[in-house]
């Protein structure tokens, strides 16, 4: 373990703070409380040090100050905040990986449990001083050769600007970006690109590669950026524009990426030289825009009337932004209101994306007594953004067996009333008659 008893007490040390003070202060009271623990326990320690910061090609780029350096060894980040964000860490990897310490520790306070990482960078892989040990050597190399009176051969040069950009929008957004190469060596350089996402391990960062990658976690997928060589005379500058285009299912939170560079006759010698040309690292935060909305556009029965099976048909319309599997039941009253099936909806998890409308069905086995029915729609729907959607219909179930006794019913009472209206006339007839007799008499 680097630094094993130094970490023991720093660790210590914070547990101790907690303990003491809470998760709810401001970050100035524990770094107040944290420089009194410091000088009790008797370690050596600066308060916000000036750590100098280099390239990957060891140029001095400014200074980052944390909140202690503990025995010149390990830098103490201190937080009070609810959730440490990957932005930060990757901040922290960045310093750590282009400053001249190893271990870093990034204790937040304020989170429901005490958050303490351990960052390890060691020194045999920093670029910059391993480009430093070789300019060193080409120094001396150099000098040798001068005093042989021979003429030196440089390696490539080249300068990329921004090395970091920062990026903030939400699914389906398109931002722009530029990145400026310039070429400061004295000969001509063919530049190729590759582009990856970043991951981060404890104490160390590693590129995923891109094929698999699924595309709504793969910001390295969301960039496009100009393929094939880019031509640089010397010292020429080039301004290259590419894109971001947040994919449509991306998920809110952060996501990290890098343009790595490298100058070679060839794409694979360039990819050898990856490491030594500085690099473009691409950090894109996705805010929540979910909109989960969906409508129902109809709900009916295939008839009004009918006889068993009953069929059902609604047809719902995705409004919203997200993709959504509908789900819920189909609820069936009989004429006295008592609930007498249900029935599952949607119980082949179709999906319906953005701006689709689908038409689903249901069917009811049952049915055997006649009447009026009623069939209440309950559809559910969203993951985060939990929506309810209602319809009420009425139907007629006729079972054959009924219809067969209504029909016989009908045949029936048609004969009955023409039988009653036959028996009427002829009474009505003879009286009639009768009637006409009497008159005669007189």
């Amino acid at each position: 373990m680097l630094y094993k008893d130094l970490s023991y007490k720093l660790q210590g040390m914070f547990f101790g703070i907690r303990n003491d003070l809470g998760s709810g202060r401001k970050e100035i009271v524990y770094q107040k409380a944290s420089e009194r623990e410091l000088k009790q326990s008797g370690i050596i320690f600066e308060r916000e040090p000036a750590i100098k910061i280099y390239s990957n090609k060891g140029v001095f780029l400014g200074v980052h100050r944390p909140d202690f350096l503990a025995d010149n060894k390990i830098v103490i980040e201190l937080k009070a905040i609810l959730n440490v964000l990957k932005l930060e860490i990757v901040r922290v990897y960045g310093y750590l990986r282009n400053g001249e310490h190893k271990l870093v520790y990034l204790v937040n306070f304020a989170s429901p449990k005490l958050y303490i990482r351990r960052f390890i960078f060691t020194n045999d892989r920093k670029q910059w001083l391993k480009r430093a040990a070789a300019l060193f050597v080409a120094i001396c190399l150099f000098s040798f050769i001068a005093i042989c009176g021979a003429h030196p051969v440089f390696a490539a040069d080249i300068t990329v600007s921004p090395v970091i950009i920062d990026e903030k929008g939400k699914a389906r957004d398109i931002l722009n970006g530029f990145v400026t190469i310039t070429n400061v060596s004295g000969r001509k350089q063919d530049i190729y690109a590759a582009v990856n996402n970043v991951s981060e391990d404890e104490g160390k960062q590693e590129f995923k590669s891109l094929s698999g990658a699924d595309l709504a976690t793969s910001l390295a997928n969301w960039i496009l950026f100009p393929r094939g060589v880019i031509e640089l005379m010397p010292g020429e500058s080039k301004k290259i524009d590419f894109k971001i285009e947040i994919n449509v299912r991306a998920e809110p939170g952060e996501y990290h990426a890098i343009i790595v560079f490298g100058a070679g006759s060839s794409a694979s010698e360039a990819e050898k030289t990856i490491g030594a040309v500085p690099s473009l690292s691409i950090n894109v935060e996705v805010l929540d825009d979910a909109k989960e909305q969906m409508q129902i556009k109809e709900f009916k029965t295939e008839k009004t009337i009918s006889w068993p099976p009953a069929a059902f048909s609604y047809v719902i319309e995705n409004i919203g932004n997200r993709p959504q599997t509908p789900g819920g039941e189909i609820r069936l009253y009989n004429r006295r209101g008592k609930e007498i099936a249900v029935l599952k909806i949607n119980e082949k998890k179709i999906i319906v994306e953005p701006n689709a409308t689908v038409k689903l069905t249901a069917v009811w086995e049952g049915g055997q007594g006649f009447g009026k029915y009623k069939a209440f729609l309950n559809l559910t729907y969203g993951e985060k953004q939990r929506g309810i959607l209602q319809d009420t219909i009425y139907f007629w179930v006729l079972p054959e067996r009924n219809l067969a006794l209504l029909i016989i019913g009908l045949i029936l009472g048609n004969f009955l009333f023409a039988a009653l209206w036959y028996f009427a006339y002829e009474k009505y007839a003879k009286r009639r008659t009768a009637k006409k007799g009497g008159y005669e008499k007189k």
